[in-house]
């Protein structure tokens, strides 16, 4: 911080539509500081590519990674396929609980 420079920010409120749907099929942004852009473009998949509720898709595990070598955290438990995928691209998994 320092005079005259602007805070760093990833907002993303985002609104997903559905063509020809009278109304939209997610309105979503996230508290999730570094993490926004991440956690937005997981539930979008969550809802879009799997078909989850809104609330399921906010609610289901979800990884980010940074640093070196790559650290993968996540909100909730993943599977053990999904481990067993990240691990075999090379992550290096750190579990911690965000709230």
């Amino acid at each position: 911080m320092a005079p005259g420079k602007r805070p760093v920010s990833s907002m993303c409120p985002t609104i997903v539509e559905r063509p020809g749907a009278a109304r939209p099929l997610l309105a979503l942004g996230s508290p999730a500081r570094s993490r926004i852009v991440s956690a937005v473009v997981q539930t979008i998949l969550n809802a879009v590519d799997f078909g989850m509720e809104p609330q399921e898709a906010v609610d289901a595990p979800a990884s980010t990674t940074s640093g070196s070598p790559t650290c993968s955290t996540t909100s909730r438990a993943r599977s053990p396929p999904t481990e067993r995928t990240l691990r075999a691209r090379g992550h290096v998994l750190e579990t911690k609980t965000y709230t």
